[in-house]
C-alpha cells in the first residue's frame, strides 16, 4: 500500500491506530479514497462518526487473528 500524498499518509496511520483498523480496512479505505473524500464533504464530524461505528464490527479481535490455519508437518 503506497500512500503518496504525506497528509493523507499521516491521516491514515493515525486512524489506523486509534480505531485499530486491520491492514484489510485500511487497504480498503486507502483504495477508497477515503481521505479525500472526508476533504471534500462539508460536514466532516458526521462522517467521522458513522466511520467508527460501522468500522467497529470490523474491529481486529483475537478470533480474526489466525483465519487461515497452517499445518506445518
Amino acid at each position: 500500500m503506497r500512500v503518496d500524498n504525506p497528509d493523507a499518509r499521516v491521516y491514515y496511520m493515525n486512524e489506523a491506530a486509534e480505531a485499530h483498523w486491520s491492514s484489510r480496512i485500511l487497504e480498503r479505505q486507502i483504495n477508497s479514497f477515503y481521505y479525500e473524500r472526508l476533504l471534500a464533504d462539508k460536514n466532516k464530524v458526521p462522517a467521522k462518526q458513522e466511520t467508527g461505528i460501522k468500522t467497529f464490527r470490523l474491529k481486529e479481535t483475537t478470533e480474526n487473528q489466525i483465519k487461515d490455519p497452517y499445518v506445518l508437518e
